[in-house]
Protein backbone atom coordinates (compact mmCIF):
# COMPACT_ATOMS: atom_id res chain seq x y z
CA UNK A 1 0.00 0.00 0.00
CA UNK A 2 0.77 3.80 -0.66
CA UNK A 3 0.14 6.94 0.22
CA UNK A 4 0.04 9.51 -2.24
CA UNK A 5 0.42 13.38 -1.56
CA UNK A 6 -0.64 15.93 -4.22
CA UNK A 7 1.17 19.13 -3.99
CA UNK A 8 -0.61 21.97 -5.95
CA UNK A 9 1.42 24.87 -7.03
CA UNK A 10 0.40 27.82 -8.67
CA UNK A 11 0.91 28.40 -12.04
CA UNK A 12 3.37 30.96 -12.23
CA UNK A 13 1.39 32.87 -15.39
CA UNK A 14 -1.21 33.83 -13.12
CA UNK A 15 -3.48 31.39 -14.22
CA UNK A 16 -5.22 28.37 -13.47
CA UNK A 17 -3.23 25.86 -10.95
CA UNK A 18 -1.66 23.33 -12.40
CA UNK A 19 -2.09 19.76 -12.23
CA UNK A 20 -0.98 17.95 -9.01
CA UNK A 21 1.85 16.15 -9.27
CA UNK A 22 1.90 12.79 -6.56
CA UNK A 23 4.24 12.29 -4.19
CA UNK A 24 4.76 8.71 -3.46
CA UNK A 25 6.53 7.47 -0.41
CA UNK A 26 7.11 3.78 0.26
CA UNK A 27 4.41 2.29 3.55
CA UNK A 28 6.94 0.88 5.81
CA UNK A 29 8.76 4.56 5.30
CA UNK A 30 5.09 6.29 6.62
CA UNK A 31 4.89 3.61 9.60
CA UNK A 32 8.39 4.40 10.64
CA UNK A 33 7.05 8.07 10.97
CA UNK A 34 4.13 7.56 12.48
CA UNK A 35 5.73 4.91 14.87
CA UNK A 36 8.35 7.77 15.63
CA UNK A 37 5.69 10.35 16.30
CA UNK A 38 3.50 7.91 18.33
CA UNK A 39 6.35 7.46 20.48
CA UNK A 40 6.80 11.18 20.73
CA UNK A 41 3.34 11.90 21.55
CA UNK A 42 4.07 9.35 24.47
CA UNK A 43 6.91 10.54 25.89
CA UNK A 44 5.42 14.14 25.80
CA UNK A 45 2.34 12.90 27.46
CA UNK A 46 4.60 10.86 29.86
CA UNK A 47 6.58 14.27 30.67
CA UNK A 48 2.97 16.11 30.91
CA UNK A 49 2.12 13.57 33.90
CA UNK A 50 5.52 13.79 35.73
CA UNK A 51 5.29 17.05 35.52
CA UNK A 52 2.13 17.19 36.69
CA UNK A 53 2.96 14.87 39.71
CA UNK A 54 6.09 16.63 40.95
CA UNK A 55 3.96 19.89 40.90
CA UNK A 56 0.92 18.28 43.13
CA UNK A 57 3.62 16.95 45.26
CA UNK A 58 5.49 20.75 45.86
CA UNK A 59 2.01 21.54 46.40
CA UNK A 60 1.44 19.12 48.82
CA UNK A 61 4.84 19.53 50.82
CA UNK A 62 4.09 23.34 50.33
CA UNK A 63 0.65 22.34 52.17
CA UNK A 64 2.34 20.90 54.86
CA UNK A 65 4.91 23.59 55.32
CA UNK A 66 2.03 25.88 55.63
CA UNK A 67 0.71 23.64 58.02
CA UNK A 68 3.43 23.51 60.38
CA UNK A 69 3.90 27.39 59.74
CA UNK A 70 0.60 27.84 60.85
CA UNK A 71 1.16 25.52 63.93
CA UNK A 72 4.08 27.24 65.19
CA UNK A 73 2.56 30.66 64.54
CA UNK A 74 -0.30 29.52 66.97
CA UNK A 75 2.46 28.42 69.47
CA UNK A 76 4.35 31.71 69.00
CA UNK A 77 0.89 33.60 70.06
CA UNK A 78 0.39 31.32 72.89
CA UNK A 79 4.15 31.69 74.55
CA UNK A 80 4.13 35.17 73.86
CA UNK A 81 2.50 36.25 77.43
CA UNK A 82 5.24 34.09 78.94
CA UNK A 83 7.73 35.84 77.04
CA UNK A 84 6.42 39.11 78.82
CA UNK A 85 6.09 37.86 82.13
CA UNK A 86 9.61 36.49 81.92
CA UNK A 87 10.79 39.59 80.44
CA UNK A 88 9.00 41.68 83.25
CA UNK A 89 10.64 39.36 85.88
CA UNK A 90 14.07 39.80 84.55
CA UNK A 91 13.66 43.23 84.82
CA UNK A 92 12.35 43.30 88.26
CA UNK A 93 15.00 40.73 89.83
CA UNK A 94 17.69 43.17 87.59
CA UNK A 95 16.22 46.16 89.96
CA UNK A 96 16.12 44.11 93.10
CA UNK A 97 19.83 43.33 92.11
CA UNK A 98 20.88 46.75 91.84
CA UNK A 99 19.25 47.61 95.17
CA UNK A 100 21.10 44.71 97.14
CA UNK A 101 24.17 45.38 95.42
CA UNK A 102 23.88 49.35 96.33
CA UNK A 103 23.68 47.97 100.28
CA UNK A 104 26.26 46.10 99.57
CA UNK A 105 29.66 48.03 101.55
CA UNK A 106 31.05 49.96 99.25
CA UNK A 107 34.78 48.01 99.62
CA UNK A 108 33.13 44.80 98.89
CA UNK A 109 30.93 45.53 95.78
CA UNK A 110 33.57 44.88 93.50
CA UNK A 111 33.25 41.24 94.64
CA UNK A 112 29.86 40.82 93.10
CA UNK A 113 30.47 39.45 89.59
CA UNK A 114 29.15 41.04 86.53
CA UNK A 115 26.83 38.27 84.96
CA UNK A 116 25.37 38.84 82.04
CA UNK A 117 21.64 36.98 83.62
CA UNK A 118 20.37 39.24 86.18
CA UNK A 119 18.74 35.83 88.02
CA UNK A 120 22.81 34.29 87.80
CA UNK A 121 23.75 37.73 89.89
CA UNK A 122 20.56 37.08 92.26
CA UNK A 123 21.37 33.72 92.91
CA UNK A 124 25.05 34.59 93.57
CA UNK A 125 23.82 37.63 95.49
CA UNK A 126 21.28 34.91 97.96
CA UNK A 127 24.59 32.45 98.24
CA UNK A 128 26.91 35.19 99.65
CA UNK A 129 24.85 37.49 101.63
CA UNK A 130 26.20 36.76 104.89
CA UNK A 131 29.85 37.59 103.22
CA UNK A 132 28.51 40.84 101.77
CA UNK A 133 26.62 42.03 104.77
CA UNK A 134 28.24 44.90 107.19
CA UNK A 135 29.38 43.40 110.21
CA UNK A 136 27.57 44.36 113.21
CA UNK A 137 30.00 46.11 115.70
CA UNK A 138 29.61 43.83 119.18
CA UNK A 139 28.40 45.85 122.46
CA UNK A 140 31.30 47.56 123.72
CA UNK A 141 29.19 48.82 126.70
CA UNK A 142 29.06 45.77 129.20
CA UNK A 143 26.01 46.69 129.80
CA UNK A 144 27.00 50.14 131.38
CA UNK A 145 24.17 52.23 132.35
CA UNK A 146 21.49 49.01 132.39
CA UNK A 147 21.36 47.95 136.45
CA UNK A 148 19.09 44.93 135.20
CA UNK A 149 21.04 41.80 134.86
CA UNK A 150 19.63 38.65 132.62
CA UNK A 151 17.52 37.12 134.53
CA UNK A 152 16.76 39.69 137.38
CA UNK A 153 13.15 41.31 137.83
CA UNK A 154 12.96 44.57 137.73
CA UNK A 155 10.46 45.30 140.42
CA UNK A 156 10.00 48.17 143.34
CA UNK A 157 9.68 47.26 146.81
CA UNK A 158 5.66 47.37 146.58
CA UNK A 159 5.80 45.11 143.66
CA UNK A 160 7.79 42.37 145.42
CA UNK A 161 5.60 42.98 149.18
CA UNK A 162 2.49 42.84 146.78
CA UNK A 163 3.93 39.53 145.13
CA UNK A 164 5.12 37.86 148.57
CA UNK A 165 1.29 38.53 149.87
CA UNK A 166 0.02 36.81 146.84
CA UNK A 167 2.26 33.85 147.39
CA UNK A 168 4.26 34.48 143.91
CA UNK A 169 7.30 34.70 142.87
CA UNK A 170 9.25 37.75 141.37
CA UNK A 171 9.65 36.35 138.00
CA UNK A 172 5.98 35.32 138.14
CA UNK A 173 4.85 38.81 139.26
CA UNK A 174 7.19 40.02 136.67
CA UNK A 175 5.83 37.85 133.42
CA UNK A 176 2.18 38.70 134.37
CA UNK A 177 3.41 42.18 134.62
CA UNK A 178 4.77 42.52 131.07
CA UNK A 179 2.42 40.23 129.25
Amino acid sequence: MTVETLVVEPAANGGEPQAPEPKMFDEAYVKELRSEAASYRVKAKELEQKQKEAEDARLAEQNEWKTLAEQRAAEVEALKPYQQRYSDMVESVAESNTRRIASIPENMRQLVPDYDDPLKVATWLDANSQLLAKPIAPSLNGSAGNIVRPGEPVLSAEELEFARKMNITAEEYQKNKRG
